[in-house]
């Protein structure tokens, strides 16, 4: 399951770490800034934290 987030607020990486938990979602990208869709993306595997959300 892939998963596409628009957020803009601190919250961000608590609603990553609930997807984390979430076995069948291993991929989610999330959208910073409208001018580039594809600017982060975490992948489950990866495990990747992104702090500046």
């Amino acid at each position: 399951m892939k998963i596409l987030l628009d957020i803009k607020d601190e919250k961000a990486h608590l609603i990553l770490e609930l997807l984390r938990e979430l076995s069948f979602v291993n991929k989610v990208t999330i959208l910073t800034d409208p001018k580039d869709p594809f600017a982060k993306a975490w992948d489950n595997e990866e495990d990747a934290v992104y702090d500046n959300l």
